[in-house]
């Protein structure tokens, strides 16, 4: 699971956590989000990727 985004009242928040019992920090995102839709892609080469929709 991907945890990414947010708001604290005042600001929105950029950051991206990968979480699998075990948080670990990956790579921020380009923009800050929030109230965003987020699935898995696999493209035609076979590698994955998060498509985020929103925020």
């Amino acid at each position: 699971m991907i945890i990414f985004g947010g708001f604290n009242g005042r600001e929105y928040f950029q950051h991206a956590k990968l979480f699998d019992l075990n948080k670990k920090y990956v790579t921020n995102m380009h923009d800050r989000r929030c109230y965003v839709a987020a699935t898995p892609f696999v493209d035609p080469t076979g590698s994955y990727h998060v498509v985020a929709v929103g925020g």
